[in-house]
């Protein structure tokens, strides 16, 4: 099997690679995700990561990821990716693919998907790639702990109780691949994960976990929030704690949670 990457302007510098995938290798590498975030509210987004994962007490260098990934799209939206991962890679992106069945087949009569935007129409799956840089950059490695290979931004578009965000081993012609790069680029796809969140009303202004009401529960987790003036740390999680929407938590945001808290 071959995993040809297109040609794309990098820099100044077209980049071209090609991957020959071997007979799987006997450790694996298994990709899941991962989010801290179990309730959204309407109209907000949430990050989920996506990491590999070595399946043993070593690590496992890689050369390149193909995900298929999938969703509900009358439930959320993949809005935009963050390569927030310790490794730059020298592509990470949604291909042109509008010609493998349904993935992201909405991208127009002309069936171009902008490889400089790199988003897909929300149609429920989508291709991700990334490629390691090459000698004498060294390889990514998958880790026990897991490497993060980068992060994907959903918004939540109606309520429902559980929406699952998979990978996929295949659809049509195109495979979830996780590619080796010390014994001849071998195939060692590991176990593909999930993640299952629930999209609530309410869940905002101090109710973290979207039951309507602001209570000791909801408390606790503020205070995991609670950051300080300007430190935009917390993350995607801590949405409901930040009452005036400028991006921290702080002394203004305890204040206006003491005003609505609905108790026990």
């Amino acid at each position: 099997m071959i995993l040809e990457r297109r040609k794309i302007a990098f820099g100044l510098l077209p980049v071209c690679a090609v991957l020959v995938v071997s007979p799987r290798a006997t450790a694996n590498v298994n990709l899941q995700w991962r989010t801290s975030v179990q309730v959204v509210r309407v109209g907000r987004t949430v990050e989920v990561g996506l990491y590999a994962v070595s399946d043993d007490d070593g690590e496992q260098p890689i050369a390149g990821i193909d995900a298929v990934l999938s969703w509900d799209p009358g439930a959320i939206e993949l809005v935009d990716k963050i390569d927030n991962g310790p490794y730059l890679w020298s592509i990470s992106w949604f291909p042109d693919d509008p010609g493998l069945e349904s993935l992201n087949t909405d991208c127009g009569a002309d069936a171009f998907c902008d490889p400089y935007s790199g988003m897909p129409f929300n149609d429920g799956d989508a291709l991700y790639q990334s490629l390691m840089q090459f000698p004498p950059n060294p390889p990514p490695y998958a880790t026990p702990d897991g490497l993060l290979v980068t992060t994907m931004r959903f918004k939540a578009l109606t309520v429902t109780p559980a929406i699952e965000i998979g990978l996929l081993e295949a659809i049509g012609e195109q495979s979830t691949t996780v590619v080796d790069t010390e014994n001849l680029g071998a195939d060692v796809t590991g176990t593909l994960g999930s993640v299952v969140l629930s999209i609530a009303a309410c869940g905002s202004w101090g109710d973290f976990d979207g039951d309507c009401g602001v209570d000791l529960v909801d408390f606790e987790q503020f205070e995991a929030c609670l950051t300080g003036p300007g430190d935009t740390s917390a993350g995607s999680q801590c949405q409901a704690a930040d009452f005036d929407g400028d991006g921290d938590a702080d002394l203004r945001d305890v204040g206006r949670l003491q005003l609505a808290f609905t108790g026990p």
